[in-house]
């Protein structure tokens, strides 16, 4: 009769998940999508004769943009201007998200910059994609990398052809030690021909990618800039 209590007792507990749900942080990212590598990129891709400015995807529901316009910045090392506009999604590349450590574990959003390399007025040359921890403290931001971050590391070409998004080795710069930037020639019908750098930084700590639309006009201008 025990035995049969025990069972029934069991059996009436409620299922437990093995696992918890992982949240995204910051919790204001939780109510937005997930969106794949290769979407984005398409998304910040310039249509046949358009030109990627600084109100591109700007109402796109799936973005928070951090700042409100370009924001200047000054350089260090030579006292000359650049110029980024940021936003954070929830993004994946292939089903895999990135995840960090902060006495929880949470889905890291991602960082999406659009960046001039001179004063704001003169337009955008780049967009950069990477996993990112958005924190309170400024100081305490960065790209997923070290032993607390998870799926740091990413390759983009699955996620670009599920786009449909088609590329083409043009050149690369093998540093050493896991360290590379490779640019890619990005075709799709209905968007212009746009450059695609994938970039890998590596060091004792661990690794990570990052991926850029850059806006070169021919190859041997990606190429200088993939090189230097």
């Amino acid at each position: 009769m025990l035995k049969k209590i025990l069972l029934m007792t069991i059996f009436a507990l409620p299922a437990i998940s093995s696992a918890e749900a992982i949240h995204v942080n910051p919790t204001s990212l939780q109510s937005l999508p997930s969106q794949e590598l290769g979407q984005v990129v398409l998304k910040f891709m310039p249509s046949i004769g358009e030109t990627v400015d600084w109100y591109k995807n700007a109402n796109d529901k799936n973005f928070k943009w951090l700042d409100s316009k370009y924001v200047e910045t000054t350089r260090d090392d030579n006292g000359t201007i650049y110029s980024t506009r940021r936003a954070v999604y929830r993004g994946n590349v292939n089903g895999v998200k990135s995840t960090f450590l902060d006495k929880r574990v949470y889905e890291m959003p991602w960082l999406v910059t659009l960046r001039g390399e001179a004063q704001g007025k003169f337009g955008v040359d780049s967009v950069v994609f990477y996993p990112y921890v958005l924190a309170r403290n400024p100081d305490d931001s960065g790209m997923c990398f070290g032993s607390t971050h998870e799926n740091c590391e990413f390759t983009p070409f699955n996620s670009l052809k599920k786009a449909g998004i088609t590329y083409k080795k043009i050149c690369e710069n093998q540093m050493g030690a896991g360290n590379f930037d490779i640019a890619y020639l990005l075709s799709k019908k209905g968007k212009k021909n746009t450059y695609g750098i994938w970039s890998q930084s590596a060091g004792s700590g661990g690794s990570s990618n990052s991926f850029e639309l850059d806006f070169s006009a021919s190859n041997v201008e990606v190429c200088k800039k993939v090189k230097s």
